[in-house]
């Protein structure tokens, strides 16, 4: 099988992240012939045994030069290196596949298909393009030869919005990197970018359905009930939502207290996760949340969100709160963050629930779903990795 991957949209961290490594099992799949379609900028993300590089000379960060140039000149590539399945991890189809060639995508962004969130946004250029998005998303799940899902949640909400689809469904959630399980490990390097002491830790972009301004008025009066020690981080920033949540803090006089970090060398992401106190995740629309999986590999304890998929990420390794209540989350903190032994049990079951995740067995159930599509098998064949110059 000759299998193309349309990485051209993998800009994000989720997106690359998810690509490497599944791709970093490939050679696990001699009767599969991979083709990843990306920018110079990316390619090395794809640097793999058996994976060759197909480079096409156009802007990573321009949406609609390459929309335009899959619509125009991608069903032409296909064709030319006699493509069987071309694989759209970013869940969106804007091309008429050669015949013949079929067709799968990963549904990622539960934002797309949630009104509810999108409303959070004010009318302007993010709900416009997350609508055309959902326009887009939607035609290309009726039309893909095969869906893969992140949880059971994400296919839940797409069967009830698109019933009709005729495509084959697949549920594979994301995998772990062993270096994110740091649980009773003593020879993990402190990032240089945490202060001394102890911390809570919210990983995610402050975003406007990452619910962190809730997260800081919970703090705030668990600050007032108790004497807290423990800093509250955050991530890095959506601009908009930035300054109102700078604006809360500034509010309860927490300067001293809350601090946005920024950005973050992923490689460092193991450290900033093993140190913290404890983990809050707050947010109201996730797909299958990376952020809670990295979470469950520190073996430490967890606070997170109750709706949906949190719970079928986490299961009963977390402990659940409505992020839109302050006070409930706050009381939690209070009631728990103390128990050293409680605390302890909620962490061990953290790790244990960690083990469910691996990369390896999310490339070898997504590279078995390619080739059900087809069900056949052909003879293993020598594969030397090329780099192909496209323009």
């Amino acid at each position: 099988m000759n299998l193309a991957i349309n990485a051209l949209s993998a800009r994000q961290g989720g997106g690359q992240i998810y690509l490497s490594n599944i791709l970093r099992y490939a050679y696990k799949y001699p009767d599969i012939r991979f083709y990843v379609l990306t920018t110079r900028e990316f390619a090395h993300l794809f640097n793999f045994d058996c994976v060759n590089t197909i480079m096409c000379n156009i802007s990573s960060n321009n949406i609609l030069s390459r929309m335009f140039w899959e619509k125009i000149a991608l069903a032409k590539l296909l064709e030319e290196f006699k493509i069987d399945l071309v694989f759209c991890p970013g869940g969106t189809i804007n091309f008429t596949p050669p015949k013949g060639c079929r067709t799968a995508v990963t549904f990622q962004n539960m934002l797309i298909l949630d009104k509810e969130g999108r409303r959070k946004y004010p009318i302007g250029y993010t709900r416009f393009r997350l609508a055309m998005l959902e326009k887009l998303t939607k035609k290309s799940f009726q039309k893909a030869d095969q869906v893969i899902f992140l949880s059971e949640y994400a296919k839940k909400v797409t069967d009830e919005i698109l019933p009709d689809r005729k495509g084959q469904s697949v549920i594979i959630p994301h995998g772990l990197d062993e270096s994110f399980r740091t649980a009773n490990k003593t020879d993990i390097p402190r990032c240089s970018q945490l202060p001394e002491g102890e911390y809570l830790l919210y990983v995610s972009v402050i975003h406007n359905f990452k619910s962190q301004i809730e997260v800081v008025r919970a703090y705030n009066i668990l600050c007032n009930r108790r004497k807290t020690e423990e800093k509250l981080f955050v991530g890095p920033v959506y601009k908009r939502y930035e300054k109102l949540l700078r604006r809360e803090i500034n509010k309860f006089s927490l300067q001293d207290k809350v601090k946005i970090i920024g950005p973050i060398p992923y490689s460092d992401m193991p450290s900033v996760y093993h140190y913290a106190k404890a983990h809050i995740f707050a947010s109201t629309c996730e797909n299958c949340p990376n952020v809670v999986i990295e979470s469950l590999g520190s073996g430490r304890p967890m606070f997170l969100s109750n709706i949906r998929p949190m719970p079928e990420t986490a299961g009963s390794a977390a402990i659940y709160f409505n992020p839109y209540n302050p006070e409930q989350l706050a009381g939690l903190l209070l009631k728990y963050i103390d128990d050293e032994k409680f605390m302890t049990q909620v962490a061990q079951k953290a790790f244990q629930k960690s083990l469910c995740y691996d990369w390896s067995i999310t490339a070898d159930q997504t590279f078995d779903a390619f080739r059900n599509l087809f069900n056949y098998q052909t003879k293993p064949q020598e594969i030397e990795r090329e780099i192909y110059q496209k323009i």
